[in-house]
């Protein structure tokens, strides 16, 4: 837990990689920025070579602290390097500023409330529900979609003034003002120069090379295999 001045940060961290050195919230060398994160990027060791050679020097083996060290040298633009799935808050304790961020498809849920000068944000929209000063009404527009689609659409949830944060989407809250950004978008591209052959085993390659990504771990792992076609394909 961090507690300053008005903000505090909590986390509760199942450990993948990096057992003993990867707790959280964790700090960058000047402690003047921490980071709470939930995910895994499956790309962090390339990204980490990429910040060594830029000056930066890690402390853990985590890809927590490689994504708290490339916000420090990227910004927001950082979101851009990652390659997995994610949510995340990083606090700047000099500007009290707070950005948050989750992955590209929204794999990793997170929630947020904002209201009269108050800012909460969560995994789980239960833990926002706990404050007091969080009304539990329902948001009636948000139930007629769920019944009709059997899910609720944009940002929008069950409970009225309880949002979800898109994918692909950025917040930034900064004493009282909160800003919501979208940074990235798919945008398919189709190459017609290539054989059907080609095309099927550039495919079989790909799903190799995100399966072997999603088996880096500290821990023993196990594939969970439920028989739909993803199951089947991998």
């Amino acid at each position: 837990t961090v507690i300053h001045n008005y903000t505090a940060l909590g986390h509760v961290r199942l450990s993948i990689i990096d057992l003993e050195t990867g707790d959280q919230p964790l700090y960058n060398d000047r402690r003047d920025k921490c980071i709470i994160y939930n995910g895994e990027v499956y790309n962090f060791k390339e990204l980490r070579k990429e910040l060594v050679a830029k000056g930066k020097t890690f402390n853990t083996t985590s890809d927590t602290e490689v994504v708290l060290k490339a916000y420090e040298v990227y910004g927001a633009d950082c979101l851009n390097k990652l390659n997995g799935f994610f949510a995340f808050a990083i606090y700047d304790l000099n500007t009290e500023e707070i950005f948050i961020a989750r992955d590209h498809f929204g794999i990793k849920p997170l929630h947020y409330f904002y209201q009269q000068g108050l800012f909460l944000f969560a995994s789980e929209q239960k833990a926002i529900l706990e404050h007091p000063e969080v009304p539990r009404r329902l948001n009636k527009s948000s139930l007629h979609l769920h019944l009709n689609l059997r899910y609720t659409q944009g940002d929008e949830t069950l409970f009225s003034g309880l949002k979800r944060l898109p994918p692909a989407h950025f917040l930034l809250y900064k004493k009282g003002k909160l800003t919501v950004k979208r940074y990235w978008e798919l945008t398919p591209e189709i190459n017609h120069n290539i054989t059907e052959k080609q095309a099927t085993h550039g495919l079989n390659d790909l799903v190799k090379e995100a399966v072997k990504s999603q088996l880096v771990s500290d821990v023993p792992i196990g594939v969970y295999l439920s028989g739909g076609m993803d199951s089947s394909t991998i």
